[in-house]
């Protein structure tokens, strides 16, 4: 049984609430992905940050390059996973919250991302459609 463990990112690039607005951007463009983790200072997960909440609540709502990220995007509700959980549990989880990404924690101990790709790596072309589906409803 695949586990996330062995799906998930381990690459991690994360900001603190306090990365501004423009050192975001830079890392998103820098390692081509489309959300990072926001952890705090001992790096436990606190939230996450997209290119979406840049466009859509920063750049939409005036923010300055050098504006704390905290300001505006944020997303402090943040569906997680077990390494342990397998890979129908992730799919199951990304369709019921909706959600392309998903932080694997053991813990307050950030282990890695799944993304929608990683998924779509490891299940077969039936089961990542509805997947698929059900995020985009």
């Amino acid at each position: 049984m695949t586990t996330a463990r062995e799906i998930m990112s381990d690459d991690l690039f994360t900001v603190l609430p306090t990365s501004t607005v423009l050192e975001v951007a830079q890392l998103l463009k820098a390692h081509r992905v489309g959300a990072l983790p926001v952890v705090d200072d001992h790096q436990r997960l606190i939230g996450t940050v997209t290119d979406r909440d840049l466009v859509v609540f920063a750049i939409a709502a005036g923010a300055q390059p050098d504006d704390p990220i905290e300001k505006y995007g944020v997303r402090h509700e943040v569906f997680t996973v077990a390494p342990t959980a397998t890979l129908e549990d992730v799919q199951e989880l990304m369709g019921e919250k909706q959600v392309r990404r998903l932080p694997v924690v053991d813990g307050e101990t950030l282990l890695g991302v799944i993304s929608l790709a990683d998924v779509a790596k490891a299940a077969d072309a039936p089961a990542v459609g509805a997947t698929t589906e059900q995020i985009s409803l």
